[in-house]
């Protein structure tokens, strides 16, 4: 299985994945141009896409489907509360004969997907856990918060994709509006680079390799200040891959 994370911010996000018997995108905020730019920087032409999965229905995350469906015949998942509330442009994008609805676990080819219920400001947030061939990958993005009983679920990972949004320093001092701080730090809102540690640090296992960090705020995060904090937490920092992901280019190009 490989993956890389094209995008990954409040200006759009993208996520492609290839394993042994698919192709998926979860996400796809960005223009299909960029798309094919930022595989090309590691040298994966997108003939093919077998699915897009969908997190929510917010702009940054869903802008781009029409114009990547509009290039492949690829099946679109999401919930049926995300669809409800996306807007009629982006639904246009979406042959009805492609839509499927999320069920809590469910198969592309030979790779099993469980969605995870996460906690956002939108009609229905979700993450996922990707698995196949004894791989598993973790990509939870958008949340502001994650009860302890989803733990089990994402345990011993062998990647992390996980949000780690703002260091709440950062936020309180930008010159957002208060209800939107108040948003950002609430429970439908974003984790912060202490919560985000605080949960990998329960859920890392013996087998897991590394984690992406992913939807940083340009405004009100650094990787700087939030690779601080995770070290600060996560105990097994040193001995793992971790990486910060970036809004205008691809990260590294994981193979597990």
């Amino acid at each position: 299985m490989k993956f890389t994370v094209l995008a990954s911010g409040s200006k759009g996000n993208c996520t492609y994945y290839e394993t042994p018997t698919a192709k998926i995108m979860i996400d796809c905020g960005i223009s299909y141009r960029q798309v094919v730019q930022r595989l090309a920087t590691h040298e994966i032409v997108l003939t093919d896409l077998d699915a897009v999965l969908v997190t929510h229905e917010h702009a940054d995350h869903v802008n781009g489907i029409p114009s990547l469906l509009s290039k492949h015949d690829a099946q679109v998942y999401l919930s049926s509360k995300a669809y409800g509330k996306m807007h009629v442009n982006q639904k246009s994008g979406i042959d009805i004969n492609n839509l499927n609805f999320i069920s809590e676990e469910f198969m592309i080819g030979n790779c099993k997907i469980t969605t995870i219920k996460t906690s956002h400001d939108s009609a229905e947030s979700l993450g996922f856990v990707l698995e196949e061939d004894g791989v598993k990958i973790v990509h939870i993005t958008d949340t502001g918060y994650l009860p302890q009983k989803l733990y089990p679920t994402i345990e011993n990972a062998d990647y992390y994709l996980f949000e780690s949004n703002y260091d709440p320093e950062l936020l309180l001092e930008s010159r957002r509006p208060f209800f939107l701080k108040q948003r950002i730090m609430g429970n439908q809102g974003h984790l912060s680079n202490e919560q985000a540690a605080l949960i990998l640090k329960e859920v890392i296992g013996k087998k897991t390799r590394g984690v992406i960090f992913i939807h940083l705020s340009e405004e009100c995060n650094t990787a700087f200040d939030a690779k601080i904090k995770h070290k600060e937490i996560i105990e097994q920092f040193e001995s793992l891959e971790m990486e910060y992901s970036f809004q205008h280019k691809a990260s590294s190009l994981i193979i597990l």
